[in-house]
């Protein structure tokens, strides 16, 4: 008689910890995006001091770049385009730097601003809002410079 009642509650508990685990995992899904475009943006930055901060001090350059709950701030991004390419989505990636940087950005465009890509050429400059994920960094092992990466980017008049 106690092994069912006890078997009884533990699947009752069961049963209310996986209600809870399944809305929260249905807030987190459902929860709205932020839409990067429609807000204005936290710094206004060339690649080329993008690039100098990350490599002088990536643990200073992440905690002015990040908000105080982690997400990226939204940057406007000056630089010269020196790249134009399409990633596996169909989105237009423009790597952005300053001449002769060692490393620049490479930003993902939005689907709309995607649509925009005849838009973009080489040896142009531009401004592009977006938020990043990653900085750059130099790779010791390769020997090589990483660009930095920015999504949701478009592009931004001031």
């Amino acid at each position: 008689m106690d092994f069912s009642k006890t078997l009884k509650r533990a699947s009752i508990l069961t049963g209310f910890a996986v209600a809870i685990g399944l809305a929260l995992a249905s807030y987190l899904w459902f929860m709205p995006h932020r839409n990067v475009q429609a807000l204005a943006p936290d710094i206004e930055i060339t690649s080329k001091d993008l690039v100098e901060r990350y490599l002088t001090d990536a643990d200073a350059a992440n905690a002015f770049f990040l908000k105080e709950d982690g997400d990226s701030k939204i940057l406007a991004l000056s630089g010269t385009i020196m790249e134009v390419s399409k990633n596996l989505d169909g989105n237009t990636v423009l790597r952005i730097a300053d001449p002769p940087a060692k490393a620049g950005a490479r930003c993902t465009l939005t689907a709309e601003a995607s649509a925009l890509s005849s838009d973009f050429a080489i040896g142009q400059n531009v401004t592009l809002k977006g938020v990043i994920r990653a900085g750059p960094e130099y790779d010791e092992l390769i020997g090589i410079y990483i660009d930095a990466v920015m999504d949701d980017c478009a592009p931004y008049q001031s």
